[in-house]
């Protein structure tokens, strides 16, 4: 825990040498983005709504930094970020799944109407 303030520190240097304006606030929001979207995530709560951040935040993530170092399709393709993007955007469009908080607190407080199931 000795190290947190100079890898704080080392963060912004390295945002501002990539050019991203206001490096500090730039560097705090993007890691609270990806720590607590990432959690958020994980738990599948809120994806939907995390998910478009966290792609946001990958997509400065190569227009800022990796697209100076791709000379051709074949190294942008090995870049993790993209896919990581996809994967995100790919979750605001399908969702979490049955395995998530998101659908147990949807079935759990989403009112069924059994009357209309025993009229039939």
């Amino acid at each position: 825990m000795k190290d947190e303030p100079s890898r704080w520190i080392s963060t912004r240097w390295r945002f501002a040498g990539w050019g991203i304006p206001f490096p500090a606030l730039s560097a705090a929001v993007s890691g609270y983005t990806e720590l607590v979207g990432g959690a958020l995530v994980v738990l599948g709560l809120a994806t939907r709504r995390v998910a478009i951040p966290l792609c946001v935040n990958m997509v400065v993530a190569i227009l800022a930094v990796n697209i100076k170092k791709v000379a051709d399709l074949d190294e942008f393709v090995e870049l993790s970020e993209p896919l990581y993007a996809l994967a995100f955007l790919w979750l605001f469009f399908a969702g979490p799944g049955r395995v998530s908080l998101d659908h147990l607190l949807w079935r759990r407080f989403t009112p069924t109407d059994t009357t209309a199931v025993r009229a039939r």
